[in-house]
């Protein structure tokens, strides 16, 4: 009877301890200026210093603004504070790779999927350019590449979509010298076709006293007599407008390859170019994006 409860206490034990560490706050990450990584807790963030405790401590340690590079907290937002010291080399030469590509973002053309076939290129690269411009209007610390540039970049080494899945991110961040990549998918499927009726009515006629007993027809402001020339007609016109269904994903990659950001949305709106509103809305909800 005893082994069962000790057992039945350490189930107990052990459940209780998944379920703490499955429902625990993510960290938030520090870095500092010299590459250094600090893993805790945020407490407070001032004009000139941040509040931080180490994870699984309670001591508050007090860091400088000025000794931060970039802060990325559990919710996966990211805020930038200075650029990393640039590094040197034994020959005393700067290294200025790493300090160029900092805050910087590339966007790749998109994918584009059309009633399950690819896209035009000419429609690809519209849509990547839509994004530049949804994105860098609120850029702020952040400095985005512009796609010419990147497009041009790949294509002198000759990546292409055939070959684009032979390179990782974080060697397309180095190649195309950025800190951060930007890779989507748009997906357009037609709908239902709506129809719309709409009558048009033309009076042929000439105006009269009212009072003199008078006939007009509904809708019309001018009042005719029924008789002699007055003719009315009545044309109906039909209308089949078609309907779009709009999906689009967004993901975003660091210099690491790591994922720092990933959703799908489907567009509220039926149009066709559904996909800029909402790339907008998606590009709210990344850590990239200034509010």
């Amino acid at each position: 009877m005893k082994k069962v409860c000790l057992a039945f206490s350490l189930l107990i034990f052990i459940i209780n301890t998944l379920h703490s560490q499955t429902n625990s706050p993510k960290s938030d990450v520090i870095l500092t200026i010299k590459g250094e990584e600090m893993i805790g807790n945020i407490q407070e963030i001032n004009d000139s210093e941040i509040k931080f405790s180490y994870k699984g401590e309670k001591l508050l340690y007090t860091l400088k603004k000025s000794d931060i590079q970039k802060i990325t907290f559990g919710s996966g937002r990211i805020e930038v504070f200075n650029l990393p010291k640039v590094a040197v080399t034994e020959n005393n030469s700067v290294n200025t790779a790493a300090s160029e590509a900092h805050n910087k973002i590339a966007i790749l053309p998109f994918g584009l999927v059309i009633d399950n076939r690819g896209g035009s290129e000419d429609m690809i690269y519209k849509i990547q350019n839509d994004c530049y411009d949804i994105m860098s209007k609120k850029s702020v610390t952040m400095q985005y590449q512009d796609p010419r540039t990147t497009n041009a970049i790949l294509l002198q080494k000759e990546i292409t979509r055939e070959n684009f899945r032979a390179y990782s991110m974080e060697e397309l961040c180095h190649i195309l010298g950025v800190e951060f990549i930007i890779q989507g998918d748009v997906t357009i499927n037609k709908g239902a076709q709506i129809a719309s009726t709409s009558s048009n009515t033309t009076i042929k006629g000439k105006p009269v006293d009212p009072k003199k007993g008078v006939w007009a027809a509904p809708g019309q402001n001018a009042v005719f007599r029924p008789t002699g020339n007055a003719k009315v007609s009545t044309t109906q016109t039909s209308t089949l407008t078609q309907k779009y269904q709009t999906s689009v994903t967004m993901t975003i990659f660091d210099e690491h390859g790591s994922k720092i950001f990933s959703r799908e949305h489907q567009s509220f709106w039926p149009d066709q170019n559904a996909y800029k509103s909402t790339l907008e809305f998606l590009a709210k909800k990344t850590p990239i994006y200034a509010r």
